[in-house]
């Protein structure tokens, strides 16, 4: 609230200057509060694009380095005019107070701002150049200041970048501590390499990113409508592809979605046995299965292939499933 006040027009209240008035001038320091709001975007800008995480980070650097950067060279130019202060040791105004407009066509105001930043640069980064320094007691204080200031900025900036780079996602690490666990079980249970081999596959099946987390957990926590939703958006690949459900209305093809289950099996291990009674009908959607009937191979399942429709339509004799 008090960054938003407008605080710049509190001369018009005091026509003539005074203490008072210089002291609530200060009082215009309290629109840098709505920084707070910089801070607020760029946190949501982390939230809408992950992915840019990098980039965000590196301009979030340079925004605030260069802002510090400018208040420091702001208040190195206020003290700069004194006499023997640094803007007549580097030639911009005469002993007198007399202004040297410099040859560069940029005029003095600018050339004044870019020295003073410069020399705010050179001394955060603990560069300097020495080629403008400070003279007085006033301009060493504020190097000093300056300094301490750059070597605290420094260690944020590389605890900022050391995290960037090390961070792993939780998901990610789940994955590395569960893989970690099961090979030092396979090793104390002395497992076959084939054993090992083929529970490895089955994991690497079973979370294909590398990363584990608990998705029912997180589909419960939404609201059926938007549940369902999501569903859609990740079952609607396998389903425009199944000849059963293609020629189904778009409608159907959403409720169907919606009613789909993952399940995961390591290979050359059974799905259903002949003879069972039929709970589900199965959709290949990555790998491929062996359809047998009668222990003699008949079909290989690719992706988009449906296994064990007959016994759940009720297309076998007994109602049971007639092929494995």
């Amino acid at each position: 609230v008090l960054g938003q006040i407008p605080w710049q027009y509190i001369d018009c209240f005091f026509p003539t200057s005074s203490d008072a008035l210089r002291l609530l001038r200060l009082c215009r320091l309290l629109k840098l509060l709505r920084l707070y709001r910089l801070r607020r975007m760029i946190q949501a800008l982390y939230r809408k694009h992950p992915k840019s995480e990098f980039f965000i980070t590196a301009v979030e650097l340079v925004l605030t380095m260069g802002t510090v950067a400018h208040w420091m060279c702001c208040l190195w130019y206020l003290q700069g005019g004194e006499q023997e202060g640094w803007i007549i040791n580097a030639g911009m105004k005469d002993p007198d107070g007399n202004l040297i407009i410099p040859n560069d066509g940029y005029g003095w105001a600018y050339s004044a701002w870019i020295s003073a930043f410069y020399w705010s640069i050179t001394t955060m980064s603990t560069i300097g150049y020495g080629d403008i320094s400070a003279t007085t007691s006033t301009e060493r204080s504020i190097a000093v200041v300056v300094m301490v200031l750059g070597c605290c900025l420094f260690a944020w900036t590389t605890g900022r970048i050391t995290n960037l780079l090390t961070k792993t996602s939780i998901c990610g690490a789940r994955f590395n501590y569960k893989m970690e666990e099961i090979n030092e079980w396979m090793e104390a249970r002395n497992l076959s390499t084939d054993l090992v081999e083929r529970t490895k596959s089955f994991y690497m099946l079973k979370f294909p990113t590398m990363r584990i987390f608990n998705e029912m957990e997180v589909l419960d926590d939404l609201d059926a409508g938007l549940r369902k939703e999501v569903y859609i958006e990740m079952y609607q690949d396998i389903i425009k592809i199944v000849p059963l459900f293609r020629a189904c209305n778009e409608e159907t093809q959403r409720e169907i979605c919606f009613r789909l289950k993952p399940i995961f099996r390591a290979a050359n291990t059974t799905l259903t046995n002949r003879g069972d009674m039929p709970d589900a009908m199965y959709i290949v959607r990555f790998g491929s299965v062996e359809v047998l009937h009668r222990d003699e191979p008949i079909k290989i399942a690719k992706r988009g292939d449906l296994i064990g429709e007959n016994a759940i339509l009720g297309l076998t004799v007994d109602g049971r499933r007639n092929r494995s």
